[in-house]
């Protein structure tokens, strides 16, 4: 009799402690898997990185904004208040360091899906990732904070990480009243970056000289469906969201390793193909960078061959307000044609000469 009655009072402390833990949870929210911000309580989003695929499906999800910022790591300097300031609307920032294309996409989707009320989306296609297979996603993304599968909540409600980092973080800012973190700081990491032609050269490994790919029909299959399924169907799906897409200015020292790997021309080729596959649709407008030769050769403007400072940041979202740098039916080739002309016959050398 004491034995069940042991068993019994320890099943019933082992349930209220779980109880507990799942209320507290479900109120703190700090990836917003349940709810958005409670009003009067400030909130932490902790770190960038790793973070952003935990963070980002909830605040897409649950937020209220009207326009979002997306893409990879070369978009997380962006400042969410410039973006309000310049188009008068409530703006979140969600970017995926080394983020896919289809990550990126699939979270547009479900974003889009949750709020009704989205009107814009600026999002950057890192040229470099047209190439890639169609289907290609990080390793272990959280899927439990994606779907509607209460069963597999499991993995949030009780995971270790949770409790020891943001929960905590959480908990400590509602403690000391502190100011929620802004888009403006969320996944920034400019501060702490050194922009110069030094740092930049010292991040690069230039690869040996290899022969010209060649261009095969599977090849160019391969970017198509890359480019229909995760940049063009979403737009063609929401006809009433109008999405800025811009391809961001990579460094010279990119453009240099996509000379000596022999996909130069593969490269400019599948930018072309992106650009005429998106013209046909009227909520979208393409921007190109690419033809900022001066900047993009200027080494001091880059912590490494992709990223760039936020100062080149600040200045992509006044081009895209400004219309500047925009493609049309009536220009977009004359920017391949540039581009093309330009990184084809450029002495590469010339980078690391002195």
């Amino acid at each position: 009799m004491k034995a069940k009655k042991w068993l019994l009072m320890t099943l019933g402390i082992t349930m209220a402690v779980l109880v507990a833990m799942t209320a507290v949870m479900v109120y703190i929210d700090p990836y917003f898997h349940y709810h958005g911000p409670v009003e009067g309580r400030p909130y932490m989003l902790y770190g960038s990185g790793a973070y952003e695929k935990y963070y980002n499906d909830g605040i897409g999800k649950h937020f209220k904004y009207d326009a979002m910022i997306t893409g990879s790591s070369v978009t997380e300097n962006f400042m969410a208040s410039q973006v309000e300031n310049l188009w008068q609307c409530r703006t979140v920032k969600t970017c995926f360091a080394g983020g896919t294309l289809r990550e990126v996409d699939e979270h547009v989707k479900r974003s889009l899906a949750a709020n009704a009320g989205v009107s814009m989306i600026i999002r950057g296609i890192d040229e470099d990732k047209l190439l890639n297979d169609k289907d290609a996603m990080p390793s272990d993304p959280p899927e439990y904070l994606y779907d509607n599968n209460l069963f597999n909540d499991v993995n949030y409600i009780f995971n270790k990480d949770t409790w020891l980092i943001p929960l905590r973080y959480n908990l400590q800012y509602m403690r000391e009243n502190h100011a929620s973190t802004s888009f403006d700081n969320y996944s920034s990491w400019s501060v702490k970056a050194t922009f110069s032609k030094k740092r930049t050269l010292s991040q690069y490994e230039r690869p040996q000289k290899q022969e010209e790919a060649a261009y095969t029909q599977e090849i160019h299959d391969s970017i198509q469906a890359n480019i229909d399924q995760n940049i063009v169907a979403t737009v063609r799906d929401n006809p009433d969201v109008a999405f800025y897409y811009f391809l961001p200015p990579s460094s010279i020292c990119q453009w240099d390793e996509w000379n000596q790997k022999g996909v130069l021309k593969i490269q400019i080729e599948a930018e072309r193909m992106m650009i005429e596959s998106l013209l046909a649709y009227s909520n979208v407008r393409i921007y190109g960078f690419s033809d900022r030769f001066d900047m993009i050769t200027d080494l001091d403007n880059y912590m490494d061959k992709e990223h760039f400072s936020d100062e080149i940041n600040d200045k992509i979202i006044d081009w895209i307000h400004q219309d500047a740098g925009r493609l049309t039916k009536d220009n977009y080739i004359q920017y391949i044609n540039a581009i093309s002309q330009f990184y084809t016959s450029y002495d590469y050398e010339e980078i690391f000469n002195g």
